[in-house]
């Protein structure tokens, strides 16, 4: 009877290991997209709020390999706000196929700020159309990080939400938007803290982008299903020891 309990015990791990190293193998992924990317060229630019007059400032620096945005929000509007991005160049599809990753991580340093948001924009499915017969747009979907300290922060794909804005810009309704047809990844935006005091001035350092496979949850489903696959076979064993006692 040990040596059989022995046995389920041993053939648990076996198949609870040989199924995890399974997961990883056919489903992980990993993808750097800045900075560090063979024969891609970037562009880097802002915006600010659309006023006439004494707008929010801001200055950018991509001369090493980071991406700093320094910037000062106005008093001329209840809503100042400023942006700065990161696309690619025209000969380059995309940065990222999101269909491959589920997790965008990405690394920066906030001098000021703590609420900062970080946007993410998509081709829409080639040939999709709106109502009205014309093209459908890019894609927006945006993320408010927590901002604590320093360091990697990563972004779940389905916690990003389409920002209302983008409904009214490109004159949509929720119910003609299908997330599972986005496609390409065409570049990074990276708001300015929602909560900052007009003139002070912060800086937000990016310092590596990646999008990657998170199988956590995936981890979890088979090690549950694995383990009690042990448990009902070492139930078996015991009955089956028990009835042939008796």
């Amino acid at each position: 009877m040990a040596k059989k309990i022995k046995y389920t015990l041993v053939f648990g791990m076996v198949a609870l290991l040989l199924a995890m190293a399974s997961v990883f193998l056919f489903t992980s992924s990993h993808e750097e997209v800045f900075p560090r990317v063979d024969d891609v060229n970037y562009y880097y630019g802002h915006y600010h709020e659309d006023i006439e007059e004494d707008w929010s400032e801001v200055k950018l620096d991509s001369s090493s390999n980071s991406f700093k945005m320094s910037y000062k929000l106005s008093r001329a509007t209840r809503t100042p706000f400023v942006a700065s991005y990161i696309v690619i160049d025209e000969k380059t599809k995309t940065l990222a196929e999101i269909k491959d990753h589920n997790t965008l991580r990405i690394n920066l340093e906030s001098k000021v700020g703590m609420r900062i948001p970080i946007m993410v924009t998509f081709d829409y499915m080639e040939g999709q159309v709106k109502e009205n017969g014309k093209p459908f747009p890019m894609m927006t979907l945006k993320y408010q990080i927590e901002y604590t300290e320093a360091g990697n922060y990563d972004i779940a794909i389905d916690e990003m939400q389409i920002p209302d804005w983008w409904f009214r810009v490109h004159r949509l309704h929720r119910n003609e938007v299908d997330r599972s047809k986005i496609t390409n990844v065409r570049g990074i935006i990276v708001g300015s803290c929602t909560i900052l005091k007009e003139k002070n001035w912060d800086t937000i350092e990016v310092n590596k982008i990646e999008f990657y496979t998170d199988n956590s949850n995936l981890y979890r489903k088979v090690f549950g299903c694995v383990m009690g696959l042990t448990l009902l076979v070492l139930v078996l064993v015991l009955k089956k020891n028990i009835a042939w006692k008796q």
